[in-house]
């Protein structure tokens, strides 16, 4: 009965968040283009960003299913607004691309022949071809700091050469790392590693560098987004960027940023929260022509009490008459928003997917699930949410901790139940040969480490690694370089 429960409440939430990410007004404006100011509501629109809407209306028509239809008498987290015009409305919204930024119209299928693409039914050979050869580029390895928008042209282009020149097929770059943009937003502003200043303008779109360099080189471009995290440097909200409206969430009591552990936290459980972000995404996908959005492993901040979310949870209780626990229900708070973004991008004929950290059991006993609140094997066994999944899998297979080396997670995350047309993608971590590793020191001294590592996740039935990080697969260190070269010899193997 738990199951039903949770899924009916994450599909109804889900809806609900479709409607206003997918309207064609957003029921916002800011006082600047490039400059997030405290939000100017239309005349004609509701508050969204004033308090957690409450409207309702239980409509089945939301539902295509009989099952969902039967379980959601009473079983409802959240009460609902009205969804019925959701996907007309953002599927309207056509749009074409040049040179990386939207100006026109699109038919908003997603691409099927992309090398390495995502969804669709699999038909690898006997060896399961790794086709998807993916690398992660961090906001601190980003060439933009000090850059004029040629020389910021030119290094970029220089990473993709160095990047489809070592065989990778496509990138995952920060756009958003922590309620910043690398491009001009008029929901999050600039983000200080443009500048050095929180907010400050370089004079020119990164994002649409970053996409130009990517396709000149024929790579796929996903934007990697961390949905919650605003700060992970403060817990002053004076050394956000001004205007800040996690700032002026702070403020106002309403619980729907918070301070944790040395950091600002977005509420996943606030609905204005969920919104913003999705209203973020859509931004993205209205503007560049990417061929993704992705999320790490960001969710609930860990070893959160139960403040955290008490405003939310309070309020959630009173309206539902079958309430779930607080842990099932922050985890249908994540998992409504995951198939809400997953939604969002195939309207715009986009793949959606998350790279979850890797530590995972077949009975739940794991920290994503308990502690960050992730509901990964949901996402993995049912379609709506994830196209993809990348565990990052960075261990050796000489871990000190049995359930931390290589070999057991990958047999773990290969095991969970997929729907038909999810790819298990494995992360690998080259970053750790560039560090200290107290727990093995494998990385420093085998040759053919990351190599053993793919043909395990090919015969596995993996469909494609990605890398972790720029950094330490370009390193000139002849380590590095023989690792790399050797984990590709390793994918191209037939």
């Amino acid at each position: 009965m738990k199951i039903f429960v949770i899924r009916a409440a994450a599909l109804v939430l889900i809806f609900a968040l479709l409607t206003l990410a997918g309207c064609g007004k957003d029921n916002i404006t800011f006082l600047s283009s490039n400059t997030v100011g405290e939000a100017s509501l239309q005349s004609d629109s509701a508050d969204v960003f004033s308090s957690d809407n409450k409207n309702t209306e239980n409509s089945s028509s939301y539902f295509t299913s009989s099952t969902d239809k039967n379980h959601l008498k009473n079983e409802v987290p959240f009460p609902v607004q009205s969804v019925d015009s959701l996907l007309q409305n953002t599927a309207s919204d056509n749009f074409t691309v040049q040179n990386g930024v939207a100006s026109g119209s699109s038919s908003g299928t997603a691409s099927s022949d992309m090398s390495g693409s995502v969804g669709g039914t699999s038909s690898p050979d006997k060896k399961n071809d790794i086709s998807f050869k993916g690398i992660w580029i961090s906001y601190y390895e980003f060439p933009f700091w000090g850059s004029s928008e040629e020389q910021a042209k030119e290094k970029f282009s220089e990473m993709m050469k160095k990047v489809a020149m070592q065989g990778y097929n496509a990138v995952f770059c920060h756009v958003r790392a922590n309620a910043d943009a690398f491009y001009p937003s008029k929901y999050f502003p600039f983000a200080m590693q443009l500048t050095g200043k929180a907010g400050g303008d370089p004079g020119y779109d990164p994002l649409k560098i970053m996409i130009w360099a990517a396709k000149k080189y024929k790579l796929q471009f996903h934007a990697w987004i961390n949905p919650y995290r605003v700060s992970n440097l403060t817990t002053n909200p004076n050394e956000l960027a001004e205007g800040h409206i996690a700032a002026k969430w702070l403020a106002d009591g309403s619980n729907r940023a918070v301070v944790h552990n040395g950091g600002i936290y977005f509420n996943p459980s606030s609905t204005d929260v969920q919104r913003l972000v999705l209203y973020g995404i859509r931004e993205i996908l209205a503007k560049y022509d990417v061929d993704g959005i992705h999320f790490d492993d960001y969710f609930y901040p860990e070893n959160i009490t139960p403040e955290f979310d008490s405003v939310q949870y309070k309020e959630y209780k009173q309206a539902a008459e079958i309430p779930l626990s607080l842990a099932d229900w922050r985890r249908a708070n994540v998992s409504t928003l995951v198939s809400a973004a997953y939604n969002l991008c195939h309207q715009r004929g986009v793949t959606f997917g998350i790279s979850p950290a890797g530590n995972m059991s077949l009975d739940n006993s794991h920290d994503n699930y308990n502690l960050l609140y992730a509901d990964i094997a949901l996402w993995m066994r049912s379609e709506g949410y994830v196209d993809y999944i990348i565990p990052q899998l960075y261990f050796g297979y000489n871990h000190p901790v049995a359930r931390s080396r290589y070999e057991y997670l990958l047999n773990v995350w290969s095991a969970l139940p997929k729907h038909k047309n999810l790819k298990l993608y494995i992360g690998l971590g080259a970053y750790r040969m560039d560090e200290a590793c107290d727990d093995s020191d494998e990385w420093h001294y085998e040759a053919d480490l990351m190599a053993r590592q793919v043909t395990d996740a090919r015969l596995k039935g993996a469909n494609g690694i990605a890398v972790f990080s720029y950094t330490a697969s370009m390193s000139e260190n002849p380590h590095n370089a023989l690792q790399i070269e050797n984990m590709f010899d390793a994918i191209n193997s037939k």
